[in-house]
């Protein structure tokens, strides 16, 4: 996926200052948020991460899905039968699917909580995720033009 496409046709391509509501977060991971975060070239826009401190343990990444325009939550360093149960949360995995809460300043902003069976939860909060999208108008741009004129006789 070429970003200069994405970005003319309108799709999210990166996100700026990314924020975290933290309630709760598990001492064993520190947070990234990132800002100036850009679309990779796979399609893919990454928004933040739980990085482990421990090698043992799974790590998280926040990325956008254009497509149902929704946060979602991928673990990484998982065995495949972890990451199928984190996908569709069950067996004590939760997280994959965030939810957006209304937000009187219309950002992005979502309910995150993450769960594995080895910690518990991992993370409770909320994420905004300010997204940059761009509309390229120069083409379908055009300007129209209508005049009238009156023609006064002057008496003798």
């Amino acid at each position: 996926m070429d970003p200069k496409e994405v970005i003319r046709d309108g799709r999210a391509f990166g996100v700026n200052k990314v924020e975290a509501e933290v309630d709760y977060k598990s001492k064993d991971y520190d947070l990234e948020c990132y800002s100036g975060g850009e679309i990779t070239k796979t399609g893919r826009l990454y928004v933040a991460a739980l990085k482990p401190k421990r090698e043992s343990l799974p790590e998280f990444v926040f990325r956008w899905d254009e497509k149902t325009e929704i946060l979602k939550v991928y673990i990484l360093n998982a065995s495949k039968n972890a990451e199928r149960k984190f996908k569709n949360e069950v067996g004590g995995y939760k997280g994959h699917h965030t939810r957006r809460i209304p937000d009187s300043k219309d950002r992005k902003l979502f309910e995150v909580l993450i769960e594995i069976p080895l910690l518990g939860t991992v993370f409770r909060g909320r994420i905004i995720a300010p997204l940059h999208r761009k509309l390229d108008l120069s083409e379908s741009l055009g300007l129209a033009e209508d005049s009238q004129s009156t023609i006064k006789r002057q008496k003798d």
